[in-house]
């Protein structure tokens, strides 16, 4: 008898938990396996600013969506990026708030992550704002990043 009403306790609780984690948007079944916005934004920041310090072309290229290297000229872009910034690169800090956009199409999901961060080197500071997609399976052309602006 004791053992039934135990039973009928936890699976209580069990159901009352997925009922707030389901009202709650899943927010916190997000945070907990890491795929979170944030967590995003600074892998996406932590490969910029390598790329910067070792000064690596193909890897920031990369990092652009197809759409992006198709309509500019990335070789000339990334030759300005590395004669801009003076310095070795020593850390970066993630600003916030940033701005997400999540959109489900049949689905298929698409995020957009717009965000900006402190670039310092030993010469100066740099503030850089990025329009990223992360994810996008409604149009994987555009996935990658859709634009970085640098301000000294």
């Amino acid at each position: 008898m004791r053992r039934n009403r135990l039973l009928r306790i936890v699976g209580a609780s069990v159901v009352f938990a997925f009922a707030l984690y389901m009202l709650s948007g899943c927010t916190m079944i997000k945070s907990f396996f890491g795929d979170t916005d944030a967590d995003l934004a600074r892998s996406r920041i932590e490969k910029l600013s390598t790329a910067i310090k070792n000064e690596d072309r193909e890897a920031i290229k990369s990092s652009f969506s197809a759409e992006v290297k198709l309509a500019c000229d990335l070789d000339g872009m990334t030759d300005a990026l590395f004669s801009f910034i003076e310095g070795d690169v020593t850390s970066w800090e993630l600003n916030e708030p940033f701005q997400t956009l999540d959109t489900t199409e049949i689905g298929k999901t698409s995020k957009q992550i717009i965000f900006w961060f402190t670039l310092s080197t030993e010469k100066q500071r740099y503030l850089v704002l990025v329009s990223d997609f992360p994810i996008n399976s409604i149009d994987p052309e555009n996935e990658g990043l859709a634009s970085m602006m640098i301000i000294r």
